[in-house]
């Protein structure tokens, strides 16, 4: 489940020079603040803050090192003073003099875990920090724990962090639940499973607008799971506010204090959206390379002597310049513009390599001078060539499977459809439908399924027609019984 925030209204002017709202909303931005706050034992960092001061351990679940990651690198976290990252679940052993900072869900298990370090006293202090706000129950199972093994004196703090999203980018998050749609929509789904999820969802958001400090204005269709939500985290907030110590003191009582528009829609409302091939070059990416919390891994074919070279994993952070200029743009722009960029980038190198071969170092006519500027200039060139052939292979392995499966053809068709601008729709569908014309079964029944969305009148016949000749190259048409 992947959402966005817009805003309402401009930050104020006080707030700096750039005082737009999206700037005010970054999500990446908060969560960085809310993650440094904790590594500093969750005291205020400052520019006075020493991160060499007090070495840590940092410990974390599975779903809290997807949070760590799109934030922070190894060497990031080295600046902090984190010395070692493990994850929670693995073997550990003791470490003496050292403080543990844990970052994780409350979940049964974990907070077990919890419990059972400190009672095996592998670290010397533990701050406890929670994703998301602990149940009463797991909390009074960690008190439990720590007292019967004579350990309390071990739990430093247990502090709330309502941290449990993903930021992938300023404007954009991720509450990371696997299988979600599929799930709100499971029709054998028991209503304690449904109640669960909505809830995990609810939490997240709140999580989301504690991070940016901001009551929302909800907005929300009525009738779905996304009424639901909205309906729930309106309440939660609502109680929240009424506590004297709530999270949005600080914030209402701004005088720059504005309130951002949330709004939750139904991803079932508009199925076509998931169903369409992409043109634009992130959603290529997330379509053909199954790119993940902003992590993409592009499979070598093969390497000298006929051997697999092991795959890459490029990371398209918020750091990369061409990512951010070009991520929304169509595919064939994007190879264009790395063209140019290569040809620049090649004229720079060449006026470098002039500069180094000149016989005049005298300091007149600026002969050293140019030299040393020229060199200055060389990890930019360095740093600027190396995400320009990242983005090329990329883009090569992107151009074969668009060859390999005519995913050019597949996006103009469905975009033809979904306008009302296809021409003889039966001929066309039937052509793409036959054993001979490339692309994978799935491809075929996503150009189907768009077409059956925008045209719910087929005919019996029409549609016996088209299932039979999508089951004839290997399509399931198990999604076909859930759309009638």
């Amino acid at each position: 489940l992947t959402l966005g925030m817009a805003a309402a209204a401009k930050a104020s002017p006080a707030r700096g020079g750039n005082s737009s709202a999206s700037s005010f909303l970054s999500i990446r931005n908060k969560q960085i603040e809310s993650l440094e706050r904790m590594l500093n034992f969750n005291n205020p960092v400052d520019s006075r803050t020493s991160w060499q001061e007090q070495w840590k351990i940092l410990i974390y679940d599975t779903y809290c090192r997807d949070i760590i990651s799109t934030l922070f690198k190894v060497a990031d976290l080295r600046r902090h003073g984190v010395t070692l990252h493990l994850n929670l679940h693995a073997d550990r052993q003791p470490v003496q003099d050292a403080s543990a900072l844990y970052l994780v869900l409350p979940t049964p298990d974990n907070v077990q875990r919890v419990g059972r370090d400190a009672a095996a006293g592998l670290y010397d202090s533990m701050h406890v920090n929670l994703a998301s706000s602990m149940p009463q129950e797991e909390m009074h199972n960690l008190a439990t724990a720590v007292v019967q093994a004579d350990a309390a004196h071990r739990i430093a703090k247990v502090v709330d962090q309502y941290m449990n999203f993903v930021s992938l980018s300023h404007t954009l998050f991720s509450l990371n639940i696997p299988d979600s749609f599929v799930a709100l929509n499971d029709p054998q789904i028991t209503d304690s499973a449904m109640d669960a999820l909505i809830d995990q969802v609810v939490k997240g958001l709140f999580s989301v607008v504690a991070t940016l400090g901001v009551v929302p204005l909800i907005r929300f269709a009525q009738g779905n799971a996304a009424a639901e939500v909205g309906e729930r985290l309106h309440k939660r907030l609502q109680s929240h506010l009424l506590s004297p110590a709530n999270l949005f003191q600080d914030s209402l009582s701004s005088p720059s204090h504005s309130r951002p528009v949330l709004i939750i829609l139904d991803r079932s409302q508009d199925l076509s959206a998931n169903l369409q091939h992409s043109w634009t070059y992130e959603a290529m990416l997330h379509d053909i390379l199954g790119m993940s919390l902003n992590k993409v891994t592009v499979a070598d074919e093969g390497g000298d002597g006929g051997r697999a070279k092991p795959s890459k994993v490029y990371d398209m952070g918020v750091t990369d310049t061409f990512w951010l200029d070009n991520s929304g743009k169509d595919f064939p722009n994007v190879t264009d513009e790395i063209e140019v960029q290569l040809n620049a980038w090649k004229a720079e190198y060449d006026a470098i390599g002039a500069q180094g071969n000149s016989t005049d170092y005298s300091d007149k006519g600026g002969g050293i001078e140019a030299l040393t500027k020229a060199a200055q200039l060389v990890p930019e060139l360095t740093e600027r060539k190396r995400v320009l052939d990242m983005h090329t292979n990329i883009c090569t392995v992107l151009l074969q499977h668009i060859k390999d499966r005519e995913l050019d053809n597949f996006f103009s068709l469905e975009s033809a459809i979904l306008s009302g601008s296809v021409y003889n729709a039966k001929s066309a569908l039937m052509q793409v439908f036959s054993m001979e014309a490339l692309g994978t079964a799935e491809d075929k029944l996503r150009l189907f399924l768009i077409f059956y969305l925008c045209n719910p009148s087929i005919s019996d016949a029409d549609l016996q027609e088209y299932e039979g000749a999508l089951r004839q190259v290997g399509a399931d048409l198990t999604l076909m019984q859930y759309l009638k």
